[in-house]
């Protein structure tokens, strides 16, 4: 039989449609694949957005009823968690019945102008805008199956209505945002310490303010911050200590119950000026050792970890140090840089224990119990 010109093109047309079709399909499987994914990530992420927004739309209104003024809202709207903790804290101190000091709450640094912004206006910028960048057509490469691609997606947005682009950048959760108001501060002082705080300070006792104040100063010298109060009583924070500032306030107040303990018989009976000077001692040490606990977790490393902590409770933890401080030698210098060790990590884990157990002032509670700790060593 002779060759045949006719069916050998019939033939090679016939394999070119098939290549085309397969070519078709492939593209059309893959960009359906696409959509799909897309379209369930972007589904999520719209009603994610939606929620934030909408939490955030709240907070700006809270604290426009509050009296901040629209720059303040931007910084608050521009901190991670959107604001939240300064409106929990605002509560915070309105169920404590204290005034919310508005202008200490968020400040800015000298010289800083108003924007001009309104509050909605920063909270569109701090919300974000999607980026729906470049249309997915023109991002799909040339050629036989990129051309079937674009099809699919011309078809996908006649059918649905939706942007392909659009829904590709919620899937992806790519947002624009403009830029937060520049030196802005915000200082959160717990309600319960700060009512405890003013309470000392406006105490009728001959020494209570005094006192209190004289205790606070020695710890601000341990830590290096300088924390003093105006004309009126109103606390003044140094410009970028304020956690130092709080942890001396913190020392203060333990330093205040170890001075009051110091006076009566368990406590040893000392006299007025005795307890002072012991307690302005203690409250250095506390302020130390707050200091210490709030260094960054993983500050020790994992193979240098003493005791494992991990899911005790505050008592174990007290229980598991004990236990591992009655080997060491105080005398010894060698102990006693595992004795701080053990005490620095102790104290991490008191921490996080009692933030667990929902405690109103963690710190303050596992510096006691450190302190105690402590004492049962040297002893």
């Amino acid at each position: 039989m002779g060759f045949s010109l006719k069916y050998a093109i019939a033939g090679a047309a016939r394999r070119g449609s098939e290549i085309i079709e397969e070519t078709r399909k492939d593209a059309f499987s893959f960009m359906d694949q696409q959509l799909n994914s897309w379209n369930e990530d972007a589904r999520e992420e719209k009603d994610k957005h939606k929620m934030k927004t909408l939490r955030m739309t709240n907070n700006m209104k809270f604290l426009k009823g509050r009296g901040f003024s629209d720059d303040q809202i931007g910084a608050a709207l521009y901190e991670a968690d959107g604001g939240d903790a300064i409106v929990e804290h605002i509560k915070g101190l309105e169920g404590a019945g204290q005034t919310v000091p508005v202008a200490d709450i968020i400040t800015f640094a000298p010289g800083y102008e108003a924007s001009g912004k309104t509050a909605s206006d920063w909270l569109g910028e701090a919300v974000g805008k999607i980026n729906a960048g470049k249309p997915i057509e023109e991002a799909v490469d040339g050629g036989l199956s990129g051309m079937f691609m674009q099809s699919r997606l011309k078809s996908f947005e006649a059918l649905t209505g939706q942007d392909p682009s659009q829904m590709r950048a919620y899937a992806r959760a790519d947002y624009e945002y403009g830029e937060a108001p520049s030196g802005a501060t915000v200082t959160l002082l717990d309600p319960y310490k700060k009512a405890q705080v003013e309470k000392t300070i406006g105490g009728t006792g001959a020494y209570s303010q005094s006192e209190f104040r004289q205790f606070e100063s020695a710890a601000g010298f341990a830590l290096g911050v300088n924390v003093g109060y105006d004309v009126s009583g109103n606390r003044i924070t140094p410009q970028g200590k304020e956690n130092l500032a709080e942890m001396a306030q913190t020392a203060g107040l333990l330093a205040l119950q170890e001075y009051n303990r110091l006076q009566t018989p368990a406590g040893g009976g000392l006299t007025e000026s005795q307890a002072a000077v012991k307690a302005a001692e203690f409250a250095k040490a506390q302020a130390k050792q707050l200091q210490e606990a709030a260094k960054p977790a993983g500050a020790i490393n994992e193979e240098e970890q003493i005791i494992d902590f991990s899911n005790m409770s505050i008592q174990e933890i007290s229980d598991a140090t004990r236990s591992q401080a009655s080997g060491l030698d105080p005398s010894n210098p060698d102990d006693v840089k595992k004795i701080n060790d053990l005490l620095r990590q102790a104290m991490n884990a008191l921490i996080k224990a009692g933030e667990a157990a929902g405690m109103t002032d963690p710190y303050a509670e596992a510096a006691k119990e450190i302190g105690m700790i402590k004492k049962s060593i040297t002893n």
